[in-house]
């Protein structure tokens, strides 16, 4: 039962939009129902044994009268109750063995899927770097500065920098800032927390 309950949510996970289809679910079930059923049969054979004993015990003065019919009977029914049971079993372990199969099938095809995925993102991170310097350098060289155009009355390239620097700079630090300060709440929020709550505690109340 532990395990189908394990099983079974493996393939919840699985049919949730983030994972993959509910692939097994149909073997799963029919586990479970096995699994049911074997109860069942173990109850009923534990009924019957004790009834198996207890008209042993009652018929063993009359085991060769009248009365040995319905012993006859009453064994050949337990034997075939121990057969049912003896197959449900092996039926089970069948299931859960090939349950077993679909599942490391699922992990490997998400491990295909995540090793593609990296490769997109090291594709896109290669093109990245190689594009990324030269949009520097097509920006830099199309600027309308008097070292390139040779105009005097052009702006110089150091005005130009040094108006970019004191409009940019600010929004860049901040923005880097509230991005590694985010990056750091999600990654160890166990020392952001209890950082927050002491700041909360010491903080005076208003009169």
């Amino acid at each position: 039962t532990t395990r189908h309950e394990a099983l079974l949510d493996s393939m919840m996970i699985n049919q949730t939009p983030g994972g993959l289809s509910g692939e097994g679910t149909e073997e799963l079930q029919l586990g479970a129902t096995l699994a049911e059923v074997i109860d069942e049969l173990n109850i009923v054979k534990r009924l019957l044994d004790q009834q198996y004993g207890i008209l042993r015990d009652a018929l063993d003065p009359f085991r060769h009268g009248a009365p040995c019919h319905l012993y006859s009977e009453m064994k050949s029914g337990k034997a075939q109750v121990e057969a049912l049971l003896s197959d449900g079993e092996r039926l089970h372990q069948k299931i859960l063995q090939l349950l077993d199969l679909k599942r490391q099938a699922a992990s490997l095809r998400e491990a295909r899927a995540a090793t593609q995925q990296g490769r997109a993102v090291m594709l896109f991170t290669i093109i990245t770097t190689i594009f990324l310097p030269l949009s520097f350098f097509v920006s830099y060289f199309s600027q309308n500065v008097s070292e390139l155009t040779g105009d005097p009355q052009n702006p110089t390239s150091g005005q130009v920098w040094k108006i970019a620097v004191s409009s940019q700079a600010p929004i860049s630090v901040v923005v880097i800032v509230g991005s590694l300060a985010v990056a750091f709440f999600i990654m160890y929020p166990n020392y952001v927390k209890p950082c927050l709550r002491r700041l909360k505690i010491s903080k005076p109340n208003p009169v």
